[in-house]
């Protein structure tokens, strides 16, 4: 539970709703949930009825900048040419994707972390208070003597503003081998606080979580799917804030997570998550 400031709310304002691509709803929803569905909430988190507003704009990253961050990494002449400043975005790789010569990957957890760190410090563009989300990538090749092994790793860093974790368009991907950052993907943005909203209830947005915004079930590649689910557990939830900046959604826009156990009629289990965009329809207008 988070207290904010209260500032003026302006019920008049409205803004382009986020959207959650297709392949996230829709058969999934129709395969898994069904009027006999029950959904059990187990979660104790609660928030606060006021949200504040977040205006988004780029944040440019400066040649200058740009050039500091290469010296800061070593990164030499010759692998600065793969890596592209366009704006509020920096691309590229220092080592390409196809060579594997460091071989298999062996850092612990808690080594990456710390060289993942390490690295982040040395981004002279970075403003604001960040948190590391661990591994999001592998990369793997196969071979008939060793079988499939992981070569290089991509880890994210979030933006957190209020304690809440800023997913969509802001991104810091930095990506390791065993010699260390081989790859590198930042876009940044700036974010301005102008008033506050309500929030759309906990209580409303766990109703809807049988008609969620959003919606997958985490199965094994390897396990056959869930069959119709008998059960939906809610364990956990989470508030994030959503980016889609590139999509004309001019502020940040809070998405409630929840997270829990799948069961469906013979037992089985599987992870879920469901989103539930938190902002009121009175606050909010659907894109043409």
């Amino acid at each position: 539970c988070f207290l904010l400031a209260l500032s003026g709310c302006s019920t008049a304002t409205k803004y382009k709703r986020i959207s959650f691509d297709s392949d996230t709803l829709g058969e999934e929803v129709e395969q898994y949930i069904d009027e006999s569905t029950e959904v059990v909430n187990t979660a104790d988190e609660s928030f606060s009825g006021q949200f504040p507003v977040y205006k988004i704009s780029e944040r440019k990253i400066s040649e200058k900048e740009f050039q500091t961050m290469l010296k800061q990494l070593e990164i030499g002449e010759i692998a600065s040419r793969d890596i592209e400043l366009k704006e509020n975005i920096i691309n590229g790789t220092i080592k390409s994707v196809t060579d594997y010569s460091a071989g298999e990957f062996h850092l612990t957890d808690e080594e990456l972390e710390k060289l993942a760190w390490e690295t982040f410090n040395k981004l002279p563009f970075m403003e604001g208070t960040y948190t590391y989300d661990g591994i999001t990538k592998n990369y793997t090749i196969s071979s008939d003597a060793t079988g499939t092994i992981i070569t290089r790793v991509g880890v994210s860093f979030r933006r957190v503003i209020d304690d809440i974790r800023i997913l969509g368009s802001e991104q810091c991907d930095l990506y390791f081998d065993n010699t260390g950052l081989v790859e590198i993907f930042i876009k940044r943005y700036n974010y301005e606080r102008i008033s506050t909203m309500n929030l759309l209830s906990l209580s409303s947005a766990f109703s809807r979580i049988k008609n969620p915004d959003s919606f997958r079930i985490y199965t094994e590649p390897s396990e056959p799917k869930l069959g119709m689910l008998d059960t939906l557990r809610v364990e956990q939830c989470e508030l994030v804030f959503y980016n889609q900046y590139y999509r004309g959604c001019t502020i940040l826009q809070p998405v409630y997570d929840f997270i829990g156990t799948a069961t469906d009629a013979d037992g089985k289990q599987e992870k879920f998550k469901a989103k539930i965009i938190a902002i009121p329809d009175s606050h909010t207008y659907e894109s043409e």
